[in-house]
């Protein structure tokens, strides 16, 4: 008689990982710099835009917010920032800090099936500019 076993108890652990993004400790293709165009209602100072954006992106990236595997969208991150700051900012970008980065670049981040994203983003990764340039904007040729 063949012995058989109707439920089991094994446990596959499976080891989770943390994708760091924008901030220096992150991988330097991950980096970027937020870059902030003031509305011109604006009410508060530059510093405080700057800590209530470091707090939306914080807020976004709550890990109760994301499951494993799941990819970032920047238009997504974007949104988020617009709602929470609506009548203090007209715009909003993200700017690779990688020298072979390109506008763009950062706009959708894929993460392994074992990853949950983690914003190591400060406010020296967040700029207030006047106007966007293809400069600033590190535009491809």
């Amino acid at each position: 008689m063949k012995p058989y076993k109707a439920i089991g108890d094994q446990i596959i652990y499976t080891p989770a990982k943390f994708k760091k993004l924008f901030g220096s400790s992150a991988d330097v293709t991950l980096q970027g710099t937020f870059k902030i165009i003031k509305s011109a209602g604006a009410t508060i100072t530059d510093n405080e835009i700057k800590a209530r954006v470091l707090a939306s992106i914080n807020t976004f990236f709550d890990i109760d917010n994301w499951t494993y595997g799941e990819s970032f969208y920047y238009t997504e991150l974007c949104a988020y920032i617009h709602s929470q700051l609506s009548t203090q900012i007209s715009s909003v970008v993200i700017v690779g800090k990688d020298a072979e980065s390109v506008f763009g670049d950062l706009f959708e981040i894929t993460s392994d099936p074992n990853e949950l994203f983690y914003s190591t983003a400060t406010v020296d990764d967040i700029e207030i500019i006047n106007s966007f340039t293809d400069q600033n904007l590190k535009k491809g040729s």
